[in-house]
C-alpha cells in the first residue's frame, strides 16, 4: 500500500531459488526441538528454533540458497526474548566456509505463524554486520493442519474427483526480504520492515536421489524385502484411499435416494456401471478372480521367502568370513 511521502515498497531481488536440503534441515530442527521440550528437556525452556542460510548470489538479482544450519539461542539483553547466540554462530560459520568456501551467510530461519516486527526485526539487525540485506525464512508447521476441522467441514471438503486444494500444495515456508523506509520530510529514523517475496524450488541431481531416498524411509525402516515392502505399502495406502472413497460415494447415493441432496446424473450413471460390472464378476467370474487373486498372492509370499533365505545366507557367509578370520591358526578350518 502506498502512503503519502514514503516510496512503493518492492523486493530488492528477482528471484530466490530454494534448495530441498534447507527444507529438509529445517523441518528436522523444528522436529527434534518439538520432541525435545515435549518430553521435558530443561534445556530447550529458554530457546526456540533459529538457524542460519548459506548460499551465494548467481545474478544481479538472484539468490540461491543451497543449504542451512542450526544456531543456539540466549537471551536478548533488551527483550528478553531468544537472540542468536553471536560466539556459536561465528565459530559455525568459520567451520563452513572451510568446506564450502564459496557459500556465504544469505539469510536466517526461524519457527512462527507470523512476522513479529519488534522481534524478528531485532533478529535480522544482529546479523547486519554479516550481510547487508539476509533474507527472511519463515516455518510455519501449522499451516495446512486439519486439527480444528469439525467432520461435516471435512466432508464438505471431500470431494468424489478427489481433487487437490491449491493450499493443501503450498509449502509451510515464507520468504521475506528487509527493506529500510525512510519516510521523506518527516524527520523520522529509518525502519525495517518485512515484505514477502516469491521462491522457486531448485534441485540438483544428488540431492534428488536424497529426497527420494528419504521420501521412502529407506534407512533405518528398511526391511529385508525392500522395494517388495515400499510396493505393499502403496498398496495398502491406495486400499485405503479406495475404501474411504467407496465409503463417501456410498453415503452420497443414499442421500440421493433420502431426497436430502441434489443428484448428479454423471455420478450416478459411473455408480451404475461400477456395481454392473461388479455383479458381472461375481456371477459369471468369481472362482476365476479368486483363483487368479491367490495366485498372485502365494507369488508374493514366495517372494518373500526367498528374499528372507537369500539374507540368511548372507548373513551365514559374513559370520563364516569372521570365524575363519579369528580363528585361523593353521589347522582345521570350518
Amino acid at each position: 500500500r502506498a502512503v503519502a511521502g514514503v516510496p512503493l515498497l518492492t523486493p530488492k531481488m528477482e528471484t530466490y531459488k530454494l534448495h530441498p536440503l534447507v527444507l529438509i534441515n529445517v523441518s528436522d530442527h523444528h522436529t527434534r526441538f518439538a520432541a525435545q521440550r515435549e518430553h521435558g528437556d530443561p534445556t530447550t525452556s529458554e530457546q526456540t528454533v533459529l538457524g542460519c542460510l548459506l548460499g551465494f548470489q548467481t545474478g544481479t538479482r538472484e539468490v540461491e540458497i543451497c543449504i542451512s544450519f542450526e544456531v543456539s539461542s540466549v537471551a536478548d539483553a533488551v527483550t528478553g526474548k531468544p537472540a542468536f547466540d553471536q560466539q556459536y554462530l561465528t565459530d559455525q560459520l568459520a567451520r563452513y566456509k572451510q568446506n564450502f568456501p564459496k557459500f556465504e551467510l544469505v539469510g536466517w530461519y526461524c519457527v512462527g505463524a507470523a512476522v513479529d516486527e519488534v522481534h524478528h526485526v531485532r533478529l535480522h539487525e544482529s546479523l547486519s554486520h554479516m550481510h547487508e540485506s539476509p533474507v527472511f525464512l519463515l516455518f510455519d508447521p501449522s499451516r495446512g493442519t486439519d486439527d480444528a476441522v469439525t467432520d461435516e467441514q471435512r466432508d464438505a471438503m471431500q470431494d468424489v474427483s478427489c481433487t487437490t486444494s491449491k493450499k493443501q500444495k503450498e509449502l509451510p515456508i515464507t520468504l521475506f526480504e528487509p527493506v529500510t523506509r525512510c519516510p521523506v520530510g518527516s524527520g523520522l529514523p529509518p525502519t525495517t520492515q518485512f515484505i514477502e517475496t516469491g521462491y522457486r524450488i531448485e534441485t540438483t541431481e544428488a540431492e534428488r536421489v536424497a529426497v527420494d531416498h528419504v521420501s521412502k524411509a529407506s534407512g533405518a525402516n528398511e526391511s529385508a524385502t525392500g522395494e517388495l515392502g515400499l510396493h505393499a505399502q502403496g498398496v495398502v495406502s491406495a486400499i485405503e484411499m479406495l475404501d474411504v472413497r467407496l465409503e463417501l460415494l456410498l453415503r452420497y447415493l443414499i442421500e440421493v435416494h433420502e431426497g436430502t441432496a441434489e443428484p448428479d446424473h454423471e455420478v450416478l450413471r459411473l455408480a451404475s456401471g461400477a456395481m454392473a460390472s461388479a455383479k458381472r464378476v461375481k456371477a459369471g467370474d468369481g472362482d476365476a478372480f479368486g483363483k487368479e487373486m491367490n495366485k498372485e498372492l502365494d507369488d508374493a509370499c514366495a517372494t518373500q521367502f526367498l528374499g528372507t533365505i537369500t539374507k540368511a545366507a548372507a548373513d551365514f557367509e559374513q559370520f563364516h568370513g569372521r570365524f575363519n578370520l579369528v580363528n585361523d591358526k593353521g589347522g582345521r578350518r570350518f
